[in-house]
């Protein structure tokens, strides 16, 4: 297995933004709500809608829904948002960050993670 290489940007290229239309992006998502329990992975927010799929981090070379689990993490709009200001980060390096990123968070938006 080849070793996958990473932008060190957040910002999606607008190939990516396009693949998000995609068929198998769409159904590579619903698999990640699914395994997220279709909650904020942040905050804790279970919406039916207004939940994106993050990219933690973009592979070079990689589609949008040939990312490995560990790179997609589920999201409510209000957090995705705050998110896309961080730098790229592993998945690890997000929930060592969690307690941090909570603290910014309103307690009126937090629900049970």
């Amino acid at each position: 297995m080849t070793k996958i290489r990473y932008r060190s940007s957040l910002n999606p290229t607008k190939k990516h933004v396009l693949e998000l239309r995609d068929p198998r992006w769409k159904a590579r998502r619903l698999e990640i709500l699914a395994r997220d329990n279709s909650r904020c992975q942040l905050c804790g927010v279970g919406q039916h809608s207004g939940l994106h799929v993050h990219h933690l981090r973009y592979g070079i070379g990689l589609t949008a829904w040939g990312h490995p689990d560990a790179d997609l993490l589920t999201l409510c709009d209000f957090c995705h948002g705050g998110l896309h200001t961080l730098k790229a980060m592993t998945r690890k390096e997000f929930f060592q960050l969690k307690p941090m990123l909570l603290d910014l968070i309103p307690a009126t938006r937090r629900s049970a993670p």
